[in-house]
Order: structure tokens, then sequence, then C-alpha cells
């Protein structure tokens, strides 16, 4: 149990109080670390991957529109931090077979992952959901969880889910498909103020939310009936 002990004799109270005037006048002048701050823009991409190429998001005459990437960068520079994707959000192209391709992009935000054989340069909006194959798609990711646990299973059902929803909004005589899935994608990084702690705090997601729902293709932004994901929480990296 603490104790407080009261002064009462008025020389230690003024010499109590001189002493915590100096200390605050100490604390003032006390150099503190240049906050980092951020600001906020976005980029819109029209390139999907097709067959071992970039390409347009056109599929069969059918516009799939621009992949939106809303990204943080730090206001003053910082050797090696780049931009970190904060949301990626765009309709899923149905049937996309990637194909052969070179090597993934670098992540954007500066992380290199070549030296570390557990993490992967993922996409955030995946390639065969109609995604691009650019470094402002790309984030480190624990490679076994992003090829073959949670979400790989999460993108494969959604290109299933795509393409069976493509189908039934053909006409009945034939024709384009009218309906196609809206997915975004929340990145969440560890939080550190306005401070930058390390690269790795800054550029290695901690955790991602991803939400898709129906939409009309002539009304893109709209949802239409229940949401087919609503902030599925998927765990990133280090905390």
């Amino acid at each position: 149990m603490y104790r407080f002990s009261v002064i009462s004799h008025p020389r230690h109270a003024r010499l109590f109080s001189a002493t915590l005037l100096a200390g605050a006048v100490c604390l003032a002048f006390v150099p503190i670390a240049h906050a980092q701050e951020v600001e906020k823009d976005s980029i819109a991409i029209n390139l999907c991957f097709f067959s071992g190429a970039p390409k347009e998001r056109t599929m069969n005459g059918t516009s799939y529109g621009a992949v939106t990437i809303e990204f943080e960068r730090l206001k003053h520079p910082h050797e090696d931090f780049g931009p970190r994707p904060i949301k990626v959000k765009g309709l899923i192209i149905p049937g996309i077979t990637v194909g052969h391709r070179e090597r993934t992009p670098s992540p954007w935000a500066g992380f290199h992952t070549g030296d570390l054989k557990d993490v992967d340069s993922g996409h955030v909006f995946a390639l065969q959901l109609g995604g691009p194959d650019v470094s402002a798609n790309i984030v480190p990711q624990w490679a076994h969880w992003q090829r073959h646990d949670a979400w790989r299973a999460m993108e494969r059902e959604l290109d299933r889910q795509a393409k069976r929803l493509s189908d039934q909004s053909r006409p009945a005589g034939g024709g384009p498909p009218t309906r196609s899935i809206l997915m975004w994608v929340d990145i969440v990084y560890k939080d550190t103020g306005n401070m930058t702690g390390s690269l790795t705090s800054w550029a290695f997601p901690k955790e991602f939310f991803v939400s898709a729902c129906l939409v009309q293709l002539a009304h893109p932004n709209t949802c239409i009936g229940g949401m087919i994901l609503d902030k599925q929480r998927f765990e990133g990296g280090p905390h």
C-alpha cells in the first residue's frame, strides 16, 4: 500500500513548489522526436493480369472498371518508407486465367520479403479475382497463410461465387453478364500513434477486414441484397 505524506511546513512547501517548477521548466526543454505525420491519397488502376500479361479490366467486351487503392504516405521523407495501402476496392472479374508471370513486385511500402522464407509479397486484391500485378496492390503476408490457408480459401470462394453469379445474370438469349461482386479490403497496421517505430510496423499489416457484396455492373458501387462477406477479419503479421 502506498502512503502519501503531506508537507505542512511552509518552508518545505515553498521548496517543494520550486522543485516542481524547475522540473516543469526542464521538461519543457527536453527535445522530442519528430512526429511522423501521414497524409492520405488514392489511385485508380485499370489493370488486371490475364494469360501471362497485364491488360485493361475488360473481359469479353464487359468493363469492370478500375481498382481503387487508398494509401498513406509520410509527410516528411523517411528513407525506405514508401506509401502503404490502407484500402483496396474493385469489382471481381470472373473466370480469369492468370498464366505464367515474372516475380511478384515488391511491396509498395518498402518491406523486402526476398530474404525471409516464411514471408511472401502478397496481393491484396488477388490476380485470380482481377487485381493488378503492381506494387501498390502488394503487402507482406505470411507465406503459408496466403498460399494455402484461410486467406487463400477466401479468394477461391469469392472466385467461385463470382463465376456463378455472373453466369446467372446473363440474359436468357445470351449476352454479357449484368452482375458481379464488389470486394473491398481494409488494411490495418500496428498502432504506433503518429510515430513511426520501424519499417515492419509501418509496412507489415496487422490484420485485414474483407467485405464483398453483389452489385449490378451498371451501378458498381451500390450493393444489392445482403453482404457476401461483412468485414471478415484475417490476422496479418507482427502485432
